[in-house]
């Protein structure tokens, strides 16, 4: 199956969000086009660089996102796809809130100044092996993928860095018999050269939007980050209309003064799925999830995590 997620909302408060996510196959599963489209007039909250630091201040930030990634791959041997793709991201109408009522920000130490646009443009080359049965909610196969990012000034990015990705998903069953899967997500994301800030490895800000469950999105942000999950998905009824999962995941970021992983910033949970679709596996799920510093709150999300 292709998937793809199309969302949109206006809130109360006059933010608008807008997204398109997918990754569509042609008919004979020659072709593969992985897209990232979204519009974000938003406000949200930066903590800083580095891992986890309770102490540490929020700031928070209004911004306007406009971004269009498009990636086509081509089958190059059986489920080994390699392919290019296109990246353009440009935050706009940046507000450091308390930046500009004079304090000291990490967003204003980060650049000298408060920028209020910035922009990354570049090309990836792509190499993906995708033998998963079901994108929505895999029972068995792997998920290998790695991508190189080149953003230039010459394309218009504000400045030329790279930035690495790096995945691998796979789903033992455990007890080997049974339907119980044990998922394990694994990836890295570097940076190379001086990345604009929001463009920085941040949790909660993957492709979906579902990693690091426990934490705000964008609560752990710096230059390099990897990040390790394992859920465990069982059902609850005999026809899998009820089911529930438990998880438990960590992020290592790099300090930004020695460039070093130092400690985990670790969460877990729990969570509930409701067959949506069984034609397709699809799952609605509603999970709980807790991180350090007293974070939690509740996921909501359509299909699995990963």
């Amino acid at each position: 199956y292709s998937s793809l997620s199309i969302s949109g909302n206006v809130s109360t408060l006059g933010q608008i969000q807008a997204q398109v996510r997918g990754d569509i196959f042609s008919p004979g599963e020659d072709y593969l086009a992985k897209i990232d489209f979204r519009y974000l007039d938003t406000k949200r909250s930066t903590w800083g660089l580095g891992p986890l630091d309770v102490q540490r201040g929020e700031y928070p930030m209004e911004f306007m996102l406009s971004r269009v990634y498009l990636t086509t791959m081509r089958k190059v041997s059986g489920s080994v796809y390699l392919g290019l793709g296109f990246h353009y991201d440009e935050f706009s109408d940046i507000v450091d809130e308390r930046g500009v009522l004079g304090e000291s920000t990490p967003f204003l130490e980060y650049y000298g100044g408060l920028p209020s646009v910035t922009r990354a443009v570049g090309v990836s080359i792509n190499l993906l092996a995708d033998t998963r049965d079901n994108m929505v909610n895999t029972q068995k196969g792997y998920y290998l993928n790695w991508s190189f990012r080149d953003y230039l000034d010459s394309f218009g990015s504000d400045s030329n860095w790279q930035e690495l990705l790096v995945e691998a998903r796979v789903y033992p069953h455990v007890p080997s018999q049974s339907k119980n899967v044990l998922a394990f997500w694994l990836y890295g994301w570097m940076t190379y050269g001086k990345a604009p800030y929001l463009n920085l490895p941040s949790n909660g800000w993957d492709t979906y939007g579902r990693g690091s469950r426990g934490y705000l999105a964008g609560r752990i942000r710096g230059a390099n980050q990897i990040y390790l999950e394992s859920e465990y998905r069982w059902s609850l009824t005999k026809n899998g209309l009820w089911g529930a999962v438990v998880f438990v995941n960590g992020v290592s970021t790099t300090d930004p003064v020695t460039g070093i992983f130092s400690r985990v910033d670790h969460g877990a949970g729990i969570g509930l799925r409701i067959k949506f679709n069984k034609h397709t596996a699809t799952n609605l799920g509603l999970d709980y999830g807790w991180g350090r510093g007293d974070s939690n709150g509740f996921f909501l999300g359509m299909s699995e995590v990963f």
